[in-house]
């Protein structure tokens, strides 16, 4: 993670973070963070702007970037949250 000359976080570019990408079709990364009361959250939107984007369409690209988005945060640990609770999706 680096900061712009705003302060602003993004990813650091890496190769890792390029094959990333560009294993999901995607172009770019956009990270926002904040925390609170010692509780941090990140938030990732990753996007393309490629001819495959194009053509399903951005409901399409958003729909599958979101499962794949839920997909990772459950399988993810979350410190602080019980062992029963982890993984588990509230509404």
């Amino acid at each position: 993670m680096v900061r712009d000359e705003d302060r602003a976080p993004s990813f650091a570019p890496t190769p890792a973070l390029a094959a990333a990408l560009a294993e999901r079709g995607a172009d770019r990364a956009h990270l926002s963070m904040t925390h609170d009361a010692g509780v941090a959250t990140a938030f990732v939107i990753v996007e393309s702007a490629g001819a495959a984007a194009a053509s399903e369409g951005p409901a399409s690209a958003r729909g599958a970037a979101m499962s794949e988005a839920r997909s990772t945060l459950a399988s993810s640990p979350q410190p602080g949250l019980p062992a029963a609770e982890q993984g588990s999706e509230t509404s």
